[in-house]
C-alpha cells in the first residue's frame, strides 16, 4: 500500500509526461522481477530432475 502511495504521489507531484514514464519504469521492473524468477526456477529444474532419476533408480 505504502508504494501505491508513493506513486500515487508522484503523479500529483508531476503530472502529464513523467506519469508516462513512471508506468514505464514500473512496467520495466515487472519485467526484470519476471525474468529473475524465470531464470531462477530454470536453473532450480535441471538440479531437481537428475537427483529425482538419482532417487528412482537408487530404489
Amino acid at each position: 500500500m505504502s508504494k501505491h502511495h508513493l506513486l500515487e504521489y508522484k503523479f500529483e507531484e508531476e503530472p502529464g509526461g513523467k506519469r508516462k514514464r513512471a508506468l514505464t519504469v514500473n512496467g520495466f521492473w515487472i519485467v526484470v522481477l519476471i525474468l529473475i524468477f524465470v531464470a531462477a526456477v530454470y536453473q532450480s529444474v535441471p538440479r531437481e530432475i537428475p537427483d529425482i532419476i538419482i532417487r528412482f533408480l537408487g530404489r
